[in-house]
């Protein structure tokens, strides 16, 4: 996959400049967009935890989910923008999601424990 990137990033770069700039400009476009997403998302969550809000767990999963796939896609554009040196991120990303997913799952607390700071119901 980073061999690939990096490829179409140079034969973009060499036979059509302005389409590089245009794919550029694209994957900014929408990593400001998943930006705002994974931020209110973010905010809803710690919402949630700090006024230790009664919620349905699977509901709290919805919004990490929500969230996850914004931080994949501002990963997926910085790699656009970048064309390289950016390869480490996807598997950081992909540990540290598993652990969020393993902490969080629906029958991870026993009835009556805190998952996150959440009571389940």
């Amino acid at each position: 996959m980073p061999i690939r990137n990096l490829f179409k990033y140079w034969t973009s770069k060499i036979f059509t400049p302005d389409g590089l700039a245009r794919n550029q400009y694209k994957a900014f476009m929408s990593l400001l967009a998943n930006n705002k997403k994974a931020h209110t998302l973010m905010a809803e969550l710690e919402d949630i935890y700090y006024r230790q809000t009664a919620m349905d767990i699977t509901r709290v999963m919805e919004k990490y989910n929500g969230l996850s796939l914004a931080v994949s896609d501002i990963i997926d554009d910085i790699q656009i923008i970048a064309g390289s040196g950016m390869e480490s991120l996807r598997p950081y990303f992909k540990k540290i999601d598993t652990y969020a997913h393993g902490g969080c799952s629906k029958g991870s607390a026993a009835p009556g424990h805190q998952v996150g700071g959440i009571q389940p119901f």
